[in-house]
């Protein structure tokens, strides 16, 4: 919710929706995806170069550019790495200040977009040029 974000000093995602969301209220964060190992290795995981499943890291770099939202996909195994991530968003000022840098480039590229109606126009063409 926006009270939780703005409340937060750094945020723990779930999901490539709300780092987005995140990413708005410039909020220091990391994100985790859980998978079964059964399910990407029977899909293929293992011939996969994708990096990049967040959001502000897909907008910024593509699929295998550099993150600017540390990532911990797949995730399995012990959560120090993702509590050292985020106590180190939270101790360490030129870490943070970074990560909002980078955040703020990300919403610089929706600068002068309405979104909303972007989508609704795209929808019609669609819909006229069938």
């Amino acid at each position: 919710s926006e009270a939780a974000i703005h409340w937060a000093d750094t945020v723990f995602a779930v999901s490539g929706t709300v780092t987005l969301h995140v990413t708005r209220h410039l909020k220091p964060m990391t994100s985790l995806y859980k998978a079964y190992r059964w399910l990407l290795y029977s899909t293929g995981w293992w011939i996969m170069t994708i990096r990049n499943f967040g959001l502000p890291n897909l907008i910024t770099n593509g699929l295998r550019g550099p993150q600017i939202i540390k990532e911990f996909v797949p995730f399995w195994g012990s959560v120090n790495p993702i509590v050292s991530e985020l106590e180190s968003l939270i101790t360490d000022d030129t870490k943070r200040s970074q990560q909002v840098k980078d955040m703020q480039k990300v919403l610089e590229q929706f600068d002068g977009h309405n979104p909303g109606l972007e989508a609704a126009q795209a929808v019609l063409n669609v819909y006229d040029n069938r």
